[in-house]
């Protein structure tokens, strides 16, 4: 049987067993894009994205024999994906309104199979797009769209005429569009 049609679980006990780099090969390919978008939804921009996933991906394919088979590939490389980004934004303290208690273990938390292919792609999607924008435009967008401000209020905080407001709401809603259509090319690439 070829390679790339084994099971994650079959490639890592290949690879653990032989020390077959075609299985690790494999395994990096199956993941790294899932892995990177993830990162991506954290770091907010590609080179820092890129960055993590590379280091989750090393870190992953180093541990290979800490994963034991008790749940699925996918669901521990999850966990791993998840702990690191968190850790690395604990570390730069980037978000400082993203606090997140240091007893907290993302790995230990999840006691069901979920992995990459089960997560709501839209919400990882919005928090990129929004990510992806100048910081003014994506606080418009969320207190507009999620807070219900009214333009008015928008005015009042921005200092701003109402036709600003409204071009700024709308210069933002294109490029969450042009945004969404880039990373969707991207995926069927994928």
């Amino acid at each position: 049987m070829k390679t790339v049609q084994l099971s994650d679980e079959q490639l890592v006990k290949d690879y653990l067993d032989q020390n077959s780099a075609e299985s690790l090969s494999v395994l990096y390919k199956r993941y790294y894009k899932k892995v990177y978008y993830k990162c991506l939804s954290f770091a907010g921009n590609v080179s820092d994205a890129e960055d993590l996933a590379q280091d989750i991906m090393l870190k992953v394919l180093q541990n290979l024999y800490k994963f034991h088979g008790t749940s699925k590939f996918s669901t521990w490389l999850y966990a791993v994906a998840m702990n690191h980004c968190v850790e690395t934004v604990r570390k730069k303290k980037k978000y400082s309104s993203f606090a997140i208690d240091n007893s907290f273990d993302i790995a230990e938390s999840i006691n069901e199979d979920i992995d990459f292919e089960e997560v709501d792609r839209r919400e990882l999607s919005i928090e990129f797009l929004l990510n992806n924008l100048p910081f003014v435009e994506r606080e418009m967008l969320v207190l507009k769209y999620h807070n219900n401000y009214s333009i008015k209020q928008l005015q009042q905080k921005y200092q701003m005429g109402e036709s600003a407001v409204k071009m700024r709401l709308s210069r933002a809603r294109r490029r969450i569009e042009q945004l969404y259509t880039s990373s969707q090319s991207l995926e069927i690439a994928v």
